[in-house]
C-alpha cells in the first residue's frame, strides 16, 4: 500500500431557477405521476418524504391528511390504520408511537 491518492472527478451542472423549482416539486411528489391512493401509495409517500407529521390542528382537515391528499388525491383515511371518528387519541398515539417509516410493512397500510 503506498501513498496512493484517489481522485474523483465531479462535473458541475448549471440549473436554471425554473428547473430547480420543478425538481423540488417533483421530489416532494407535488408534480408528476401520483402514487396509488391506497395503503401502498400512502406508504410510498411517507417513505419518499421521510416522515409524516401528525398535527392536531384541524382548520380544514388534519395536516397529515392534507399532505397525503395533495400527493395522492382522494384516498381512504382507513388505509392509515387510524379509524375515522375515534378522535385525537388514536392519531396522537400513532404520532407518539415512535415507529420509524422503515419499520412499517407495506401490508400494514391496508392496501
Amino acid at each position: 500500500m503506498g501513498d496512493e491518492s484517489h481522485r474523483m472527478t465531479v462535473t458541475m451542472r448549471q440549473l436554471t431557477p425554473s428547473t430547480v423549482r420543478r425538481l423540488a416539486l417533483m421530489r416532494q411528489l407535488l408534480a408528476g405521476p401520483r402514487p396509488s391512493a391506497d395503503g401502498r401509495g400512502i406508504l410510498q409517500v411517507v417513505r419518499d418524504l421521510g416522515f409524516l407529521q401528525l398535527d392536531p390542528t384541524n382548520a380544514v382537515a388534519r395536516s397529515h391528511l392534507l399532505v397525503l391528499w395533495s400527493r395522492l388525491g382522494a384516498f381512504d383515511p382507513a388505509h392509515l390504520g387510524v379509524p375515522e371518528g375515534t378522535g385525537r387519541g388514536a392519531q396522537e398515539h400513532l404520532a407518539a408511537s415512535g415507529k420509524r417509516v422503515s419499520d412499517l410493512d407495506a401490508g400494514q397500510g391496508g392496501g
